[in-house]
């Protein structure tokens, strides 16, 4: 992935720092035709920038068309490219006391934008200033002004988005950096007239690769994937015509994405880790990872297991690393380890190391593992998160597996966060929906829990993930299988209840 050149990497830094105050997205519209809104928090974001601004103070027209001098000032304002008062593009139809010509002329000598041609395709001198935009052209315009590399190799994700197209390469790579989405039925429509409001989550999101690592949540624009070839899609097919209601309940976990997990059962963890983060960043997501290797795993108790030695955890996690290869993913690193008391003091320096590990690669946001209220108290366990290094991470992650409520989890997390420096956290609602019952290994009567979304509602939870797979059995109790095993039975109940 190319980044935008260093002057302007500091320019957009120095900016969101300045106007954001690191706080994403702001509490309240505003403008007061936003309030409400699906794309609020991308306006307010771009308000805040002073990428954009309204008719006047409390209008914005969020569903208004935008003109095609908008998206040059946007282009131009959003990605820091430096304004040239003196550079005339020639456009005949261009007024020189108009607000957009400084933005219209820069945009076209960063070769952004282009004005029309003739029939015979030869430049007519006319830009349009007021003519409105499509998506093929926004895409266009926002992939060159972040300086993305472009996908020319991608395969067609949408019905109307032809391989021959001017645009097919451009919205292709919008659709693989998750800048732009489809609608339903697989189209994209190209030729479909653009709003203010899309685009600016469009642009929030072609800014996302900066703003994650900015305001503190690598999950800003990014979307998750769901497998394919998962044990719930399995599963279905198995049923699919001796169990039709059965396997039409299933697919309420199918179409959920989940993390993947990785540990002693993976004989090669580089190759193995590469894998599955090229599969799944090649389809334009963001890779969520559990690293659960740590010798002494679970204390020998059903998840037992792990690397021989701290020697060879340590040089696991690097070859886990390597699997990265440079590339963006979420690592949430050996649930369970801090919060065991049976194992904490041999994990923590390992755990430390592993984060030093993971730091080479700056795109990966390593989240340590915090357990819940009922395990480890909020002091007791921010003492254990600094031991391990956590000021060196994206946050800490709680509820892994396990099936308190987002209330209890919030509240919890929230007090361990004031006493280390304001870390963010993500939430495990896999199994969360009716609370914990006073066991925590497959539990009847529980719940499938909210689904994977970063839309949290909440500043310092980046997001809420589905960890656990719902499904997997927690070990051999209330007549489960192997710790980590698909137990399809105990899925239809999640879903049901």
């Amino acid at each position: 992935m190319l980044r935008p050149s260093m002057h302007k990497i500091i320019g957009i830094l120095s900016l969101v720092l300045l106007v954001t105050g690191l706080n994403f997205p702001p509490a309240h519209a505003s403008f007061d035709d936003t309030e409400g809104h699906w794309a609020e928090a991308f306006i307010d974001e771009l308000e805040e920038q002073g990428v954009i601004t309204g008719y006047n103070e409390s209008t914005f027209g969020p569903d208004d068309f935008l003109s095609r001098a908008q998206l040059a000032k946007i282009a131009v304002l959003a990605f820091e490219i430096q304004i040239d008062t003196e550079y005339d593009a020639g456009f005949l139809d261009l007024d020189s006391g108009a607000w957009y010509v400084d933005y219209v002329n820069t945009a076209e000598k960063e070769g952004l934008v282009n004005g029309y041609t003739d029939l015979n395709g030869n430049p007519s001198g006319f830009f349009g200033p007021d003519d409105p935009v499509n998506r093929a052209e926004a895409a266009k315009i926002l992939v060159n002004a972040a300086e993305l590399e472009i996908k020319t190799d991608a395969a067609p994700h949408f019905n109307d988005v032809m391989a021959g197209t001017w645009y097919f390469d451009f919205v292709e790579t919008s659709y693989w950096y998750s800048i732009v989405d489809g609608y339903s039925g697989g189209n994209y429509e190209p030729a479909g007239l653009v709003t203010r409001a899309e685009i600016s989550k469009m642009t929030v999101n072609a800014e996302s690769p900066l703003l994650r690592v900015v305001l503190g949540n690598p999950f800003t624009g990014a979307t998750f994937w769901v497998d394919p070839e998962s044990s719930p899609y399995d599963q279905i097919e198995e049923w699919q015509f001796s169990r039709p209601e059965d396997a039409a309940d299933m697919l309420v976990i199918a179409e959920q994405p989940t993390a993947r997990w990785f540990g002693d059962w993976d004989d090669d963890i580089e190759s193995a880790v590469d894998a599955y983060v090229s599969t799944v960043t090649e389809a334009g997501h963001l890779p969520v990872m559990v690293a659960y290797n740590i010798p002494g795993r679970d204390c020998g108790s059903f998840s037992a297991g792990g690397s021989e030695d701290d020697e060879a955890y340590l040089e696991w996690i690097q070859d886990f690393t390597d699997g990265i290869d440079g590339r963006e993913a979420v690592v949430i690193l050996e649930p369970d380890a801090l919060a065991l008391d049976c194992m904490y003091e041999s994990a923590t320096l390992l755990i430390a190391d592993a984060v030093d590990i993971f730091a080479q690669n700056p795109e990966i946001y390593v989240y340590l593992d915090a357990g819940h209220d009922n395990w480890t108290p909020e002091e007791e366990m921010a003492e254990r998160l600094l031991a391990a290094n956590v000021e060196n991470t994206q946050g800490f992650a709680v509820n892994v597996a396990n099936f308190y409520s987002n209330e209890e989890n919030i509240i919890y997390a929230t007090e361990v966060s004031d006493l280390i420096d304001g870390k963010h956290f993500i939430l495990d609602t896999s199994r969360n929906g009716n609370g914990w019952n006073g066991e925590w290994c497959n539990p009847l009567g529980r719940s499938l829990g909210e689904f994977p979304s970063t839309d949290t509602g909440h500043p310092l939870v980046d997001a809420f993930l589905w960890v656990k797979p719902p499904g997997e059995s927690d070990g051999y109790c209330n007549g489960g299988p192997e710790a980590g095993h698909w137990w399809p039975e105990y899925a239809l109940d999640l879903v049901r209840n």
